[in-house]
């Protein structure tokens, strides 16, 4: 009997394990973790380049649904936030806002690849807008406060549409819209489960997604859906950037050069991604323009010249950028 129990439970387990099938990999370069090639990191040091510089996303299927393993540069480690003190953004242990992780993962599916058939807009606080080529149906967010971002995305539904029933509400978001809650930390990767009633019966082989990293804001609200933005000027509470014009807030797009990325953000182009069905995006790397080299370089020396940058991350920065060409 008991022999019989154990070779039942090996089957189980090998049918189980045979259910499981590898979907996609996509690779993403080390080092592109400045957004368009000019932002700066939150004073304070709470955060590191590395910490959000998207390696990998992986993509398996089991008989429940699909799970989605992002792997980053650095150990993924919790944030602490004080809106109390001197500064209103402070980091702190002793603060009264924990954070898992320090980041959101947008991850936009095309699941029918029909140009233009889909949706173009990003969440709020993302600015940015998706290319008609990669059109989503779907959008999985990776949130340290889940039901947070939900709770005002659907707040801001209300406000918008005072008229329309409760029901109708949610359901617009929740059949497209999934804001993962059960996830798992491994040193440097984060696994998350999304259900297949979510995603379809489509095939993920054909599917493209549009994926990026953006920083976690200690304070979720309606406007910027948990996305720390923009100032001139780093604070412990805002990214800074070194651009003679506003950057989107968007840390690292899943694409396969920083080249691309860098030409997509500083152009304020739509944002593209990879098709699942070659493992690779389908537009060619591009190279800057003169003005958009010209551009960064001119707004990297007004940095230096206005103190916001020392010298030796000025002469760093400087010179990444000349590698590019």
């Amino acid at each position: 009997m008991l022999r019989f129990l154990l070779l039942s439970l090996a089957l189980a387990a090998g049918i189980a394990g045979a259910a499981e099938r590898h979907v996609a990999t996509l690779s993403d370069p080390a080092g592109d973790d400045v957004g368009d090639g000019t932002l700066l990191y939150p004073t304070g040091g709470v955060l590191q380049p590395g910490d959000l510089d998207l390696r990998s996303l992986r993509i398996h299927r089991d008989g429940d649904g699909y799970w989605f393993t992002a792997t980053f540069g650095n150990f993924i480690h919790e944030n602490w936030w004080s809106p109390k003190g001197d500064d209103a953004g402070e980091f702190s242990k002793q603060g009264q806002h924990r954070l898992p992780f320090g980041f959101n993962l947008d991850i936009y599916i095309d699941t029918d690849r029909k140009s233009g058939s889909g949706n173009l807009f990003t969440l709020p606080g993302r600015q940015a807008r998706i290319d008609r080529r990669y059109a989503w149906e779907r959008v999985v967010v990776l949130s340290p406060r889940p039901k947070t971002m939900r709770s005002h995305l659907l707040g801001k539904l209300r406000e918008t549409f005072p008229g329309r029933p409760e029901r109708e509400a949610e359901a617009s978001i929740d059949g497209t819209m999934y804001f993962a809650a059960y996830r798992q930390k491994l040193d440097r990767s984060i696994s998350f489960f999304v259900p297949n009633a979510f995603l379809g019966d489509s095939d993920p082989t054909n599917w493209a997604v549009t994926a990026f990293v953006t920083v976690a804001a200690a304070v979720v609200d309606a406007k910027d859906l948990g996305v720390m933005q923009l100032t001139d000027e780093p604070s412990s509470s805002t990214l800074g950037h070194t651009s003679t014009t506003l950057p989107p807030p968007l840390i690292d797009v899943l694409l396969p050069t920083a080249a691309r990325q860098y030409k997509i953000l500083s152009s304020a182009l739509p944002l593209t991604g990879y098709s699942l069905a070659n493992n690779a995006a389908t537009d060619d790397d591009g190279k800057y323009s003169a003005e958009a080299f010209i551009s960064r370089l001119t707004g990297l020396k007004e940095s230096l010249d206005r103190k916001l940058i020392d010298e030796s991350t000025y002469k760093a920065q400087r010179q990444k950028i000349l590698n590019e060409l």
